[in-house]
């Protein structure tokens, strides 16, 4: 397999036009630089109500055709909330899911959202809900690549995945506009501790947006917000052979 090149931008950059640390000279994985300014995004975000992620939270709420018993029934020993974050959602997203995945997985979604691990691998997996320091830095190459491209679409208008998500954009902002009034991310991930950093499952619009608000920190102060905590809340997975999804 050949060997991945190291994600080294950094969510700082650009963003207010300074970083925590000091500046190097721009090089090829040279962290995101925006094209605009992000004052008055950070201000209309703190000026809005939070009433707005509330609703965006629920607006999929009562059409869902796969229930929670259902998914529990094939993980009993499963906490709840880690279903409800992760699976419950993608099973009900559209014909490309459902439940359950299909063992072997062929051409269905599923091959990717479970890491190419089948169903019965995922069945040994143990939760347990965490508090952690939760930063860019912490993250994995994959996951670090994920908040850049995400900044990209939403704060850089780059046309890519993100850019073209049903609703992508409208789940980070509110989910930043949570982070900026209450220093908190709205609901814990779900994640897997690889070798090379924290694997987001679940959550990375809301790691996106913990990433932006803490690389945006004075400008969210300096508008009346609130400073990003340093612990939040991670659902970490762990299979008793030690193996990882892919």
């Amino acid at each position: 397999m050949e060997a991945r090149r190291a994600e080294t931008r950094h969510p700082g950059f650009g963003i207010c036009g300074a970083r925590r640390a000091t500046a190097r000279p721009a090089e090829p994985d040279a962290p995101i630089r925006s094209q605009n300014p992000s004052k008055d995004l950070i201000a209309s975000l703190i000026g809005l109500k939070t009433r707005q992620f509330e609703a965006l939270i629920n607006s999929g709420k009562g059409w869902a055709l796969i229930e929670l018993a259902t998914i529990k029934a094939d993980l009993p020993d499963w906490p709840d909330k880690v279903v409800e974050l992760w699976l419950l959602k993608l099973a009900n997203r559209g014909s490309d899911t459902g439940w359950p995945p299909p063992e072997p997985f062929g051409k269905s979604a599923w091959k990717n959202i479970l890491g190419d691990k089948p169903l019965s691998w995922w069945k040994k997996v143990t939760w347990k809900l965490e508090d952690r320091d939760l930063n860019f830095e912490a993250l994995s190459q994959d996951s670090r690549s994920i908040v850049n491209k995400m900044l990209d679409a939403h704060i850089n208008n780059k046309a890519n995945v993100y850019s073209t998500m049903l609703n992508s954009k409208d789940r980070f902002e509110s989910a930043a506009l949570y982070v900026a009034e209450n220093g908190t991310i709205p609901e814990p991930l779900v994640g897997f501790q690889l070798k090379d950093g924290l694997s987001v499952l679940d959550g990375n619009h809301r790691m996106t947006a913990l990433c932006y608000c803490q690389a945006t920190e004075e400008t969210i102060l300096q508008n009346g917000g609130v400073a990003p905590v340093t612990s939040n809340s991670i659902w970490i997975g762990t299979h008793p052979s030690g193996e990882m999804p892919d």
